[in-house]
């Protein structure tokens, strides 16, 4: 940890989950560092950063949530608003995804402007958890600066195409080996895909703390 032992964590994609949430079911280790944790997070849809900050109100580490689109370039992007809003993404999911189950059903599409992670000018993050169906790719394109300094990430990825034109694992894990990250573990999400655990090998005590949190 640093002086302070400190964590860093941001969380893209920080909706208030209606299902699983890796990093939340870990809240019992984790939330033990008290006011030496700061967690700051990123969402798309405005209504979930208030409610996250709402929430957050009552916690006691730092946290707070912002409200952006991440992408790997600036612009507009389509956001496909689903009927169980945590599948929404800027990826359309297929039709035959969408007849097969009701959540990935498009209620609305909305236009989003989109920035880089690297935009943010964070502090350095020590992890990193990304849940943006399909888009992590993309993301972490956008976030080359941020990502330098995090010692291990979750990323859920798939291996399946459920939205039209994602990526898939094997793009995600190409990228992360390339920056230096080697897989750690996985974690089964459905039928389509799971999170995969990434550290950056070296002795430091943060990661052993972090990886402890998954255990």
């Amino acid at each position: 940890m640093d002086e302070h032992g400190r964590i860093s964590v941001c969380l893209v994609g920080s909706r208030i989950k209606d299902h699983y949430d890796r990093f939340e079911d870990a809240k019992p280790r984790w939330s033990t560092l008290g006011d030496r944790l700061s967690i700051v997070g990123i969402d798309a849809d405005p209504e979930a950063v208030a409610a996250s900050n709402k929430r957050a109100e009552a916690v006691a580490w730092s946290e707070h949530h912002v409200h952006a689109a991440l992408w790997s370039t600036r612009g507009t992007q389509t956001l496909y608003v689903t009927a169980t809003p945590s599948a929404s993404s800027v990826y359309r999911p297929r039709d035959e995804y969408q007849k097969k189950h009701a959540w990935y059903r498009v209620v609305r599409e909305v236009p989003v402007e989109t920035i880089l992670l690297d935009d943010l000018s964070l502090p350095p993050v020590d992890f990193m958890q990304i849940d943006v169906q399909g888009g992590e790719l993309e993301i972490l394109k956008g976030a080359e600066r941020t990502m330098e300094s995090v010692l291990c990430a979750i990323v859920e990825v798939s291996n399946v195409e459920v939205y039209e034109g994602q990526s898939l694992w094997p793009q995600v894990d190409e990228w992360f080996i390339a920056h230096g990250f080697r897989k750690s573990r996985s974690f089964p999400v459905d039928a389509y895909s799971a999170d995969i655990m990434y550290y950056r090998p070296g002795e430091h005590s943060k990661i052993d703390t972090i990886l402890g949190w998954f255990a």
